[in-house]
């Protein structure tokens, strides 16, 4: 996907060459149809050590649509996301991936999907909100206080031969005809 961001603006302060000493990083960029992200936050290379402040608002969701649509039969006709909480990552021991997590608020506003195969609506509302989440990669966890779905509807079409059109939305991954290569295929 190709998203345009005007304008940017990097801001670094703080900035030093010992690694063990935090920066001070700041970013505010605008995203096409208003939509706007802003993170801000002290961040060390030695050990990795990030904590930044997110703001997110008004963010449409159609430029994403690539990064799922080989996965899922599924078109986005509209949406929009928000978020604000602290975005951290931090370097727990030598080579293990390091720990990231977010605890904040999201949201996802105007939604509205579509059955790729049939040309109908599938899933759509007008507000969900995810307040007090928290989720955790490198242990996975995941917490949230409360959610809050306005408006919601799924449409369900059942063929003739029985099978629901939620059942159909994978798209299978694709055959590779080429044969195997390597060590492997000796």
């Amino acid at each position: 996907a190709r998203i345009t961001v005007d304008p940017l603006d990097v801001r670094i302060t703080d900035l030093t060459n010992d690694p063990t000493r935090p920066i001070r990083l700041a970013v505010e960029l605008t995203l096409p149809d208003e939509g706007r992200l802003s993170i801000e936050g002290p961040v060390t290379t030695e050990p990795l050590a990030v904590d930044l402040d997110l703001a997110a608002s008004d963010i449409d969701l159609r430029p994403f649509e690539p990064y799922w649509a080989r996965m899922l039969a599924v078109d986005l006709s509209s949406g929009r996301a928000g978020a604000s909480g602290r975005l951290t990552v931090r370097d727990e021991a030598a080579g293990d991936a390091p720990r990231i997590a977010f605890t904040g608020d999201v949201r996802v506003d105007a939604l509205r999907t579509l059955d790729r195969l049939l040309s109908t609506d599938l899933v759509s509302w007008s507000a969900l909100e995810l307040t007090g989440l928290s989720v955790t990669i490198l242990p996975t966890a995941v917490r949230l206080d409360r959610l809050t779905l306005r408006d919601p509807a799924v449409h369900v079409v059942v063929a003739p031969d029985g099978t629901a059109n939620l059942a159909t939305l994978a798209v299978p991954p694709e055959q590779d005809d080429a044969p195997p290569s390597g060590p492997a295929a000796d």
